[in-house]
């Protein structure tokens, strides 16, 4: 099984991103972020394999994320 964190300050962008990952067998996400802040302490501490990140969002970009 493969884990995803999600971050993006759109929820509908989330929600979107979410079903068509959770539609693929084998792969769950287990965070979503609003904001960059949040995503960099999601990925800390639920250890996701894979990190889908929008690159501009309020406060912490996605770049200063990765």
């Amino acid at each position: 099984m493969i884990t995803v964190l999600l971050a993006d300050d759109h929820s509908i962008v989330r929600e979107g991103l979410r079903r068509v990952l959770e539609d693929s067998s084998g792969i769950k996400v287990i965070a979503e972020a609003p904001d960059g802040e949040t995503a960099f302490d999601l990925a800390i501490k639920k250890q996701p394999d894979v990190a889908v990140i929008d690159i501009s969002m309020p406060g912490m970009d996605g770049l200063e994320v990765v």
